[in-house]
């Protein structure tokens, strides 16, 4: 649902992949496919979407070992 009405119905992965929900979560004009950064599709990253990962994979690093760090 966006601005209360139906978007989009069916089963999830062609509710996933239909443009006016993915308009409607997550804005139009949307240059990474978010299942290819998360490995759940296979596909080409690009540059800008490898640099994004790779500092969310450092970040959640980070994150692991302050906890790892604050449980010793």
């Amino acid at each position: 649902m966006a601005e209360g009405r139906v978007v989009a119905e069916g089963p999830p992965e062609s509710v996933m992949e239909d443009k006016a929900v993915i308009d409607a979560y997550l804005g139009s004009h949307q240059d990474v496919d978010l299942g290819v950064v998360t490995g759940r599709y296979s596909g080409d990253i690009d540059a800008s979407a490898k640099e994004l990962l790779h500092e969310i994979e450092e970040e959640h690093d980070a994150a692991v070992e302050a906890a790892e760090e604050d449980n010793a």
